[in-house]
Formats: structure tokens, sequence, C-alpha cells
């Protein structure tokens, strides 16, 4: 079973996400009104694909919430889905930083194609994929932790590199 998690504000919004892919086989949506929600859903439960709003009535923006959720150490992969203009959007994205979002989706995207950018993504976070990139991240971390074991010991023996 595949998760995505959908946050956003605009109950419509969710309505419509929902409805769009509610006959797509083996996919589970959790929809919810706020960043503070999704926190709280992260918790608990592991999504494949987070989809947020940018624009929330009070709070943080979803780049916010997203750039606070991986300095909090979650990767789960995550996109946009925003009507706002590319410009302002990319001078948002720019001013907090890279925190690896997978891309945005622009509203109004409807039936087919929203589907289809959907599917696209999910295909892109498989499992399978998100296990390479960890065990990558896993033998990277191995090799530092060897690295820094190795310069320790040269250094014990009074060799300076």
């Amino acid at each position: 079973m595949r998760r995505i998690l959908h946050v956003d504000d605009e109950p419509n919004i969710l309505k419509v996400f929902s409805a769009t892919l509610e006959d797509e086989p083996d996919l589970q949506i959790t929809s919810v009104n706020s960043p503070g929600e999704a926190v709280t859903a992260l918790r608990t439960e592991r999504f494949d694909l987070i989809v947020s709003d940018v624009r929330f009535n009070g709070g943080p923006s979803g780049l916010e919430f997203l750039k606070k959720l991986r300095e909090s150490g979650d990767w789960t992969p995550a996109c946009v889905f925003t009507g706002m203009e590319q410009a302002s959007f990319d001078l948002e994205l720019k001013a907090l930083g890279n925190f690896n979002c997978l891309t945005y989706l622009r509203k109004p995207l409807c039936g087919g194609k929203l589907r289809e950018r959907i599917i696209d993504l999910l295909h892109v976070v498989s499992p399978k994929t998100r296990e390479t990139v960890t065990g990558i991240e896993d033998a990277a971390s191995r090799v530092q932790s060897a690295i820094a074991k190795g310069e320790a010991a040269l250094e014990e023996n009074g060799i300076a590199l």
C-alpha cells in the first residue's frame, strides 16, 4: 500500500485531490488541514509522499513546514501543490534554502493530469528506490566512520595527516 499525506487548508482542494486518486489501486490518501496536523500524523504513520500546499491561513508556510521537517531528520519525499506564480515560488524557495522538495505542482491541476503527476512521483519515490538511497547513505556513513577511526589511530601513533 502506497501512502500519501496531503496537507492543505482548503477543504475543496483536499476533496478534489482525494477524489481524483480514489480509484487508484494500492493507494491511501491521508488528508490534513495544517502543517501541525501533518506533524502529528508523521509521528505515528509512515508515508511514501507528502503533498503540501504552500500558503496556509496562519501558521508556517508549506515550505517552512517542509524545511522544519528536514531539520528534524524526517526525509519523507515531498512536493508542493500551489497556485503561486513560478517566480514567487522560486524566490520563497531560495530564501528558505534547499530542503529536497521533489517538485511543485501548479494549481489548478485536476483530473487525469493530477493523477498522472502523482503516480509519476510515487514511482520516483518507490520503496525500492528509497531502499537503494538508504543503503547508499548507510554505506557512506560507515565509510566516514572508518576514516575518522583511521585518522584517530594515526594521530594516537604520532602520525600527522
